[in-house]
């Protein structure tokens, strides 16, 4: 990348420290080429952070806040829309974003104010990291909320898992007309190490995880079900959650979602009104960089696209 104060192979030493404090004297730089305008200056990676605690907290945590928060959270097209639909078509309320396009407002000199609908039982929200600056990798939406002053218990991970190859290359089709091929894989290894480190650091914390991944298992209706069930939140769930989805846009979705920055908005949609369940991976992918496989820690299974 590297940045000011710290190269690559420093960064991912410091996503493997188990020390929520580990990045909190980072300094991290503008945007590359290609999208400088989405962070013009320098930023500390602990000053955005505390930002977020004041916008979880502002989000959550006021009168009439949410009993139950469950936070969907994976790297960039880990299939986190998909996920939200679903919930959304439960008649649960999801909220797309509000954390990451709060950051991203920060780091182009913006404010963004997000609260959530009042008296739920429980909210849905959706948090991707990456992919244009290290500050989008980096961040930790899950401790945000937590030092916000939600309690554990009150909170509920989903880690969405998509396989390596393929999660690259649909970032490569998404966003490589925009970042450099190497700048991109670099930002795909920091998110996908940083995913880990604030996982774990909750579980740690007694927060509870479910694991789910892109590629389906064979039977989606019982895959879907049993996630609804470990949540909690099997009285939500039917079969008319898997498919007859309504526009994305539409206040039928129970989706909400507030306008990015514009630097960070892409001229193509990256989802279209017709997005479903898929058993896999639609499209042989190539398979990843040696160094990326290396650097994620992948054995030889892991390193080769899925059949």
């Amino acid at each position: 990348m590297p940045t000011p104060q710290h190269g690559l192979s420093s960064l991912i030493g410091l996503l493997s420290n188990p020390d929520p404090d580990a990045l909190r004297s980072l300094i991290l730089p503008p945007a590359p080429r290609g999208v400088e305008a989405c962070q013009p200056a320098p930023a500390s990676w602990g000053a955005l952070q505390d930002g977020l605690v004041d916008s979880a907290r502002a989000g959550l945590l006021g009168p009439g806040g949410p009993k139950r928060v469950v936070l969907l959270i994976g790297c960039s097209r880990s299939g986190s829309t998909v996920m939200m639909r679903l919930f959304g078509a439960a008649g649960l309320k999801v909220f797309n974003q509000p954390l990451k396009n709060a950051l991203r407002h920060r780091l182009v000199g913006l404010r963004y104010d997000w609260r959530a609908p009042p008296d739920l039982p429980v909210l849905v929200i959706k948090s991707t990291l990456g992919q244009f600056v290290p500050a989008e990798c980096l961040f930790d939406p899950i401790g945000a909320i937590l030092a916000a002053g939600l309690p554990p218990e009150q909170l509920r991970i989903v880690e969405l898992e998509r396989e390596p190859a393929a999660a690259l290359a649909s970032w490569r089709e998404c966003w490589g007309d925009r970042l450099d091929a190497g700048v991109l894989e670099e930002h795909f290894v920091l998110a996908s190490l940083n995913l880990r480190r604030v996982v774990d650091q909750a579980a740690r914390l007694g927060v509870g995880v479910e694991r789910h991944a892109l590629r389906l298992h064979d039977a989606p209706a019982v895959h879907i079900a049993r996630l609804f069930d470990a949540l909690g939140l099997g009285a939500y769930y039917h079969p008319g959650v898997l498919e007859g989805w309504p526009p994305l846009r539409s206040p039928a979705s129970n989706i909400l979602t507030w306008p990015e920055p514009v630097p960070y908005r892409t001229e193509r949609p990256l989802h279209s009104e017709t997005d479903r369940l898929m058993p896999q991976d639609a499209h042989p992918s190539p398979p990843l960089p040696a160094w990326v496989a290396d650097a994620l820690g992948l054995d030889p299974v892991q390193r080769e696209p899925a059949a």
